[in-house]
């Protein structure tokens, strides 16, 4: 077993022991490969997910509480719709924050109590090389441009969590701004009305914002959920289903010599998960999130 282990680290080939060890074995990254999201340099992509998810909770709990807390003669009619809708919407942030900080602290070489929840399927089990990080993870789905991370066994699950909450805290943020400008709109005006802006203009504008940047973004979350819960459907992973694309994308007329015995031996390496190939370029994976 010692010698298997040594060869498959060593990338001379990759034994039948070394394919069934058990979850929980740790494979030792190349010198110079990522470590975690938080590794440099950052992509622009990777700050902007930062700054506009931060900046979209922020903006929108500064309008509610503005609204709420404003001084006024009469209660806030529905008081307790309000409450439950905001709450819930802070629970469901704070779950995902604390999901986008354990993907980006996190070595995805490192199994977790996560990747346990997964079966012991092909998909889960088989270990792939990534450029990235320089080694092979067990259950590689893509590299994540968006969070600078491999999503593999390891963190799948806490990333699933993380795009379910952000479908839902965006939903919420849309559905609450809806509200406030339409069940809610007398106390909006009697609340938001100033000297300058009787009719609460500015405060309308700016939760129309607050609608504009919460279905723009949640609309990114809503079809990187579907495409998972696709790809959980047919059992592929983000890559194997991007290459299956390309192949079923291929011209019918074009001309289809035999296949040079090096292309297909990496192809069958790439979905089998064997030898050091290397994994498609993430800039053209449309889930690269």
């Amino acid at each position: 077993p010692g010698l298997d282990e040594a060869v498959c680290r060593e990338g001379r080939g990759r034994p039948r022991s070394c394919r069934e060890m058990s979850y929980g074995a740790v494979a030792t990254p190349a010198a110079g490969g990522r470590i975690n999201g938080f590794s440099r340099p950052f992509t622009d992509k990777q700050i902007l997910f930062w700054l506009s998810n931060t900046g979209s909770v922020v903006y929108f709990l500064v309008l509610a509480m503005n609204f709420y807390g404003a001084d006024s003669e009469e209660p806030l009619v529905h008081a307790g719709l309000f409450h439950g809708l905001v709450g819930t919407h802070m629970a469901i942030a704070t779950l995902g924050f604390c999901c986008w900080l354990f993907i980006e602290c996190h070595n995805p070489i490192h199994p977790t109590c996560f990747g346990a929840m997964l079966p012991d399927s092909k998909r889960w089990t088989d270990k792939k090389w990534c450029r990235e990080h320089k080694t092979k993870l067990e259950g590689l789905d893509h590299f994540c441009v968006w969070l600078n991370v491999s999503i593999s066994r390891s963190n799948y699950v806490p990333f699933l969590v993380l795009t379910v909450c952000g479908v839902l805290q965006y939903i919420l943020q849309a559905l609450t701004g809806l509200l406030i400008l339409t069940l809610w709109q007398k106390d909006m005006v009697g609340r938001m009305a100033q000297d300058w802006d009787p009719h609460a203009l500015t405060f309308a504008v700016a939760m129309v914002v607050n609608e504009c940047v919460s279905v723009g973004i949640g609309f990114g979350f809503v079809m990187l959920l579907i495409f998972h819960i696709h790809l959980l459907s047919t059992g592929f992973s983000t890559y194997t289903y991007l290459i299956e694309q390309r192949r079923i994308m291929r011209p019918a007329t074009a001309a289809r010599g035999p296949r040079p015995a090096a292309q297909a031996s990496d192809r069958q390496a790439l979905v089998n998960g064997s030898g050091d190939v290397e994994l498609p370029e993430t800039a053209g994976d449309p889930n690269a999130v």
